[in-house]
């Protein structure tokens, strides 16, 4: 009888703690749609998810948003997945007229985006536009540095033995990103020797400033190019030129640029036969395109193409290919794979009456 009143008790107790837990009140639940995030010296971007980041929002521009997190280092974001984004500073922000017609205009201050509008506070001012006429976020002029970005990458390769040769290579590229301009610098140089005799010797570099009038169109104010290869004998190519631009694709994980344009070029030839004019000059047509991909993670995809369009005395046409795989293998450092292919259609003979070859080919590896 003992046991029995034992085992109802035992039984009761548990049906007592059963029905208190099954009557507890639930947790309350966060809302994250309305959270505010605070006022701290870094900035917000919540995803349509409602999640938050905080870090830094470095440039904006046709919808691809470049932010930098402290956890996820540098990420490119299509504006199309962010409902909302807070800055803790000052920035420029470039809002596009009402109109085709209508300039676009530049305002400083702290920046609200919503879900439809983006507002600016400036000083007693607040400005408040329709998210659609966004066109570009920048730092302003008060902090030069923050609007440049650079990468340099350099790879050597030595032998001995049998034969002895050195080779090395260096690729530069620096950027400048304001609301109203884009200005790009890139250098690529290749050298070789042989038991000191120098067997390769190629340089290029590339300079130009865009005008960004709008979300997909640009203008390409100056775009400048230096070449040298004397064993192409080309000792050197100046080209001087304008154009328009477009932004074909502008994804998270994609860029693809087009630009044409025209201009000006001279060439100073190593040698030439005798009798002949040891330069060439006039004008010429330019097409380039700029493609970028994220193919994982870590990887991205590179795929730079210049076409240039000039007399026969000049080479009649000359283009420019590099593909490169960036593999990001360390904080800021990345290993970076490129086939590098220079190609000029009527190449000018030397001075012995040797034509060299239409086509140049290089495999890069270089670390930066």
């Amino acid at each position: 009888m003992g046991n029995r009143c034992k085992q109802v008790l035992h039984y009761a107790v548990v049906f007592l703690l059963a029905t208190q837990v099954s009557f507890a009140k639930p947790k309350a639940k966060i809302n994250w749609d309305s959270f505010m995030p605070p006022k701290d010296h870094l900035d917000w971007m919540q995803f349509k998810s409602g999640e938050w980041l905080r870090g830094e929002l470095k440039f904006l521009y046709s919808d691809d948003l470049e932010f930098e997190s402290e956890e996820l280092d540098t990420m490119n974001v299509d504006l199309s997945d962010v409902w909302r984004i807070r800055t803790s500073s000052p920035r420029e922000v470039s809002i596009a007229g009402k109109s085709r017609r209508s300039p676009s205009k530049v305002f400083f201050g702290l920046v609200e985006v919503e879900r439809k509008t983006i507002k600016i506070v400036c000083n007693d001012e607040v400005h408040i536009f329709p998210r659609k006429r966004l066109v570009s976020i920048a730092y302003g002029e008060s902090v030069q540095r923050k609007q440049w970005s650079g990468k340099i990458a350099l790879g050597a390769n030595s032998r001995s033995g049998n034969s002895q040769e050195l080779e090395y290579n260096i690729k530069v590229n620096a950027k400048k990103r304001t609301t109203r301009s884009r200005f790009s610098f890139d250098y690529i140089g290749n050298w070789s020797e042989n038991l000191d005799v120098q067997t390769v010797d190629n340089q290029r570099m590339q300079v130009y400033r865009d005008a960004l009038s709008s979300k997909r169109v640009f203008w390409r104010q100056i775009v400048t190019e230096y070449f040298r290869d004397p064993f192409q004998n080309v000792d050197s190519r100046i080209g001087v030129g304008t154009g328009i631009g477009y932004h074909l694709i502008e994804d998270q994980d994609e860029q693809w640029t087009l630009s044409i344009g025209g201009g000006y070029q001279k060439v100073q030839y190593s040698s030439s036969l005798a009798g002949t004019e040891g330069s060439s000059k006039g004008p010429l047509v330019f097409f380039s395109s700029e493609y970028e991909r994220d193919i994982t993670k870590d990887v991205e995809l590179e795929i730079e193409y210049r076409f240039q369009v000039t007399d026969e005395a000049s080479g009649t046409f000359n283009h420019h290919s590099m593909i490169t795989l960036s593999n990001e293998i360390g904080n800021n450092l990345d290993l970076d794979i490129s086939f590098v292919w220079d190609r000029i259609k009527d190449p000018v003979a030397d001075s012995s009456g040797a034509v060299p070859e239409q086509d140049d080919y290089r495999f890069l590896l270089s670390i930066g």
